[in-house]
């Protein structure tokens, strides 16, 4: 099994009447998994979020991008975004939490035997 996040991309205003400023999905994932976990980053967990962050910086921009990982790679992340701490409250950062955290479940298909 694996799953499937759409990466979605829009603007937000952290401060009523502010400019507001782009959130972008893969990039608040880079953030999430580059900033260390509490106690530090040790080598298994450096090597998990590395496997992550080089899928989502191979993606290309555009409509419709969906970053796919496996169950392990995902309950990785899940569990990265559900403990990261925001310096802000809004509504988009719930959001976020909830695309990854609800990430549509697929079939990776098998290569046919011949």
């Amino acid at each position: 099994m694996a799953r499937k996040i759409k990466l979605r991309s829009t603007e937000i205003c952290v401060v009523k009447g502010a400019k507001p400023i782009p959130f972008v999905y893969s990039d608040i994932i880079q953030t999430v998994l580059k900033q260390s976990p509490p106690g530090g980053f040790g080598f298994e967990d450096m090597a998990k979020s590395l496997k992550i962050t080089d899928k989502v910086e191979a993606l290309k921009e555009g409509v419709d991008q969906y970053l796919t990982l496996e169950d392990a790679d995902w309950t990785y992340l899940k569990d990265r975004v559900v403990a990261f701490r925001w310096g802000y409250v809004h509504s988009e950062l719930l959001a976020f939490r909830d695309a990854v955290v609800d990430a549509e479940k697929f079939e990776i298909p098998q290569p046919a035997e011949g």
